[in-house]
């Protein structure tokens, strides 16, 4: 987040319920409550600004970050754009394709049993058809973590309820928590802003 305020845009980070420095358990209804609570403040705070106001997600951030933007697009107050950094289609597939599961994949009932262990089911596949603002889904590669086949599911998943999806693929080896060394990254945030500013 350093680098976006290096390209001169204000951002806020939270740590959501038992993370951090916060207290509590994180539950998926709890997070996405903790961030909808950051959204309002940060809006009541911003009243006055008519810079763009966007909601990004990180990895599993963007599960929150994506029912986040679908309240606010079904309560009429959308925000000015979505930006969802190495995303997922559903927890399962995040789970499944992880690096750590492979070993346990062949077991026997492993697909029946890991669904039942998921405490998160973030199935922003599902979610992202309520989406109503212009959407950015960028990804390397190289991601070993989330495979870059299921940034582009959740990819195709969205454009079949949305003409503004702009999937960006970077192709650097920045792997998966690496993307803000881009040498791409300020030009792509720039025409996404651009882009917005034409709603």
């Amino acid at each position: 987040m350093q680098k976006l305020t290096q390209f001169g845009f204000h951002v806020l980070v939270i740590d959501y319920r038992g993370f951090g420095d916060s207290d509590g358990y994180p539950t998926e209804e709890g997070v996405v409550e903790d961030s909808l609570l950051a959204w309002n403040w940060m809006k009541d705070r911003s009243v006055a600004s008519e810079k763009p106001m966007f909601i990004w997600g990180h990895s599993l951030g963007t599960g929150v970050a994506i029912q986040l933007s679908k309240q606010l697009c079904d309560q009429g107050s959308p925000p000015d754009g979505l930006v969802l950094e190495s995303p997922f289609s559903n927890a399962y597939d995040a789970a499944k394709t992880h690096p750590l599961a492979k070993p346990y994949s062949i077991l026997p009932f492993y697909d029946e049993y890991m669904v039942k262990e998921l405490k998160f089911a973030f199935q922003n596949d599902k979610w992202i058809q309520n989406v109503t603002t212009p959407i950015l889904i960028i990804h390397d590669k190289s991601d070993h973590i989330v495979p870059f086949k299921l940034g582009r599911k959740l990819c195709l998943a969205a454009r079949n309820y949305s003409l503004d999806v702009q999937c960006v693929d970077i192709d650097e080896k920045l792997y998966h928590k690496y993307i803000y060394k881009s040498k791409r990254l300020e030009e792509i945030i720039r025409n996404f802003e651009v882009r917005t500013a034409k709603k």
